[in-house]
């Protein structure tokens, strides 16, 4: 297509962060840059390894109110899937939230989730595919941080105060109030 703004819309998957220790959780988003076209799909599969991620959670964000396909995953085949849309005049605009999601770190590696299928439809009465680029995410997943009580610091002196073995007695004592 010559125009160049028949294929625009990006799809991204976002983090606050790109490092999560193992046994740990990072909350990851998908959005959509329409990039000025407007949209009324927006449809894909997002890869993960299952030996390094597990998914806890995924949610609808607020880009599309129907849905063909409900957000879903599976950890045993290292997908998740969406497919949504919104009547006309359709979705116009940058970094809407299509699907969060959040997802737990088994071991030390580098987690990389794609985009192994991805649709992006215009808003034109034709459904044209208007997809013209997509970003997946690299986590890197580091050592566990241990979690070390708090002790005494190692250079102070433990100092044990003796106690008798046998307690002693206290003698009661009297006390008389009246004055003789």
């Amino acid at each position: 297509i010559a125009s160049g703004r028949a294929n625009a819309a990006t799809l991204q998957i976002n983090s606050r962060s790109t490092t999560v220790p193992a046994a740990g959780t990072l909350s990851l988003s998908v959005s959509v840059n329409s990039e000025g076209v407007a949209i009324n799909n927006a449809g894909a599969r997002i890869s993960f390894p299952t030996d390094l991620l597990s998914v806890v959670s995924v949610s609808k964000g607020g880009v599309f109110s129907l849905w063909a396909e409900e957000p879903s995953y599976s950890n045993s085949s290292g997908t998740i899937s969406f497919n949504g849309g919104v009547p006309t005049p359709g979705y116009n605009g940058a970094g809407g939230t299509v699907i969060s999601f959040v997802v737990k770190a088994k071991v030390v590696g580098q987690a990389n989730l794609a985009f192994s299928d991805a649709s992006v439809l215009a808003n034109d009465g034709l459904g044209t595919e208007v997809l013209s680029g997509r970003s997946g995410k690299t986590i890197t997943i580091t050592e566990a941080v241990p979690v070390v009580e708090e002790a005494a610091p190692a250079s102070a002196p433990v100092v044990e105060t003796p106690t008798p073995e046998t307690p002693v007695p206290v003698a009661p004592v009297e006390q008389s109030l009246k004055k003789k």
